[in-house]
C-alpha cells in the first residue's frame, strides 16, 4: 500500500499526484480529523462530517473590516483538526478535501478578478508545502486568474503566535509589498484568519501599488466573540 502510494507521489504525473491522498484514504479507512475507523467513506467519519457541515460559516462579508472578508467554515472542533493537520502534510486526504471544497465555493471565474495570496514565512517557505498556494493552484486550474507571487515579505518577523490582536498589528506592520502595478481587483487568499493583521497587512501593500477593490476569503475563522 505504502508503496503504492509513495509511486503515486514521485510520479511526474500531475493526475497521479491528485489521486496519491485519495487512494491512502481508501486503502488506510481513517477519518482525516479524528483517525477512527470510516463506516460511511473518506475522508470523514459520519460524526466529524457532520460538525464540519455545522461549521459553515453563512455570516457572508464582513464589510466593516479592512479589507472585508468571508470565510467559509468557523475555526473549531473537526474543521480545526482538518486545517491543522493540512498545514503540515501535502499528501494527506484532508488538504485535497480542503482545496476542492475552497473552490467549489469560489464558483466560476470573473473577469477582472485576480486571486493572490498572504505571502508565507519562512518556516512555511522551507517546509515546501504552503495551504493557500494549493488554494490558488486549484483555481488556476479552473480559469481563475491568479498571481501567486504579487505579495513578498520584506522581512521576517516574529511569530505571531500568543500575541493579542494590538501586538499583532504592531508586529507585521510594513512587512509585505507588492512586486509592481497590482491588479485594479484583487481577492486574497488564507487558511485561516484570527485577527486580520496578516490580511490588513497584505490590503494594505497592495493598495499602496494601485489596488482599489481588496477583499480576502479564507478557509476558516474563529467565532467573532472570540476575537473580541
Amino acid at each position: 500500500m505504502h508503496d503504492l502510494i509513495e509511486l503515486l507521489q514521485a510520479s511526474s504525473t500531475r493526475a497521479c499526484k491528485r489521486a496519491a491522498p485519495w487512494v491512502e484514504a481508501f486503502l488506510a479507512p481513517s477519518c482525516a480529523a479524528c483517525h477512527t475507523s470510516l463506516i460511511d467513506g473518506p475522508p470523514f467519519c459520519r460524526a466529524c462530517h457532520c460538525e464540519l457541515s455545522d461549521a459553515l460559516d453563512s455570516s457572508g462579508f464582513h464589510s466593516r473590516d479592512q479589507p472585508p472578508w468571508r470565510s467559509i467554515w468557523r475555526y473549531e472542533s473537526a474543521l480545526r483538526k482538518t486545517i491543522l493537520l493540512a498545514k503540515d502534510n501535502a499528501s494527506c486526504a484532508a488538504a485535497y478535501w480542503l482545496v476542492h471544497q475552497f473552490a467549489e465555493r469560489v464558483g466560476a471565474p470573473k473577469f477582472g478578478r485576480v486571486w493572490a495570496m498572504v505571502p508565507p514565512s519562512r518556516k512555511r517557505r522551507l517546509q515546501g508545502w504552503y495551504l493557500p498556494e494549493a488554494m490558488l493552484a486549484e483555481l488556476q486550474s479552473r480559469g481563475h486568474q491568479t498571481r501567486p507571487r504579487l505579495l513578498h515579505r520584506l522581512r521576517q518577523r516574529p511569530t505571531q503566535a500568543g500575541l493579542d490582536q494590538e501586538h499583532r498589528h504592531q508586529n507585521l506592520y510594513g512587512s509585505f509589498a507588492c512586486k509592481g502595478a497590482a491588479p485594479l481587483q484583487v481577492v486574497l487568499v488564507d487558511d485561516v484568519r484570527t485577527t486580520g493583521s496578516s490580511l490588513q497587512e497584505s490590503s494594505r501593500a497592495l493598495r499602496a501599488m494601485g489596488a482599489r477593490d481588496v477583499r480576502a476569503l479564507v478557509l476558516a475563522s474563529p467565532p467573532l466573540r472570540r476575537l473580541e
